[in-house]
């Protein structure tokens, strides 16, 4: 997932977005796991990014990306992405599971 090759890779193009190797590498690997249990569940799971870009895009043409609660949404994100690296830094490091 780290090859630096993923990312110059596109696997899907959607109008000026792309889906490159890597993000579908990573959104395969981490995403939900009810697509994969699906018969041929990487072309699935590709189908649902696509989805998801094509709704951005949607999104961004009736400028719904400048609304008060896509900022609500942004803020909230960045809260989580914050306390997760607090916890890295602070906490995990001390953490010890014993048997």
């Amino acid at each position: 997932m780290e090859n630096p090759a993923y990312e110059s890779l596109i696997v899907a193009e959607v109008g000026k977005r792309t889906i490159s190797a890597q993000e579908f590498l990573l959104n395969y690997a981490f995403g939900p796991a009810f697509p994969k249990r699906e018969k041929d569940s990487k072309r699935r799971y590709l189908d649902f990014m696509i989805y998801e870009k094509l709704l951005a895009l949607d999104g961004y043409a009736k400028g719904f990306h400048m609304t008060p609660d896509a900022d609500l949404s942004l803020a909230e994100i960045k809260g989580d992405l914050a306390t997760e690296e607090l916890y890295k830094t602070d906490i995990l490091g001390k953490v010890h599971v014993t048997e």
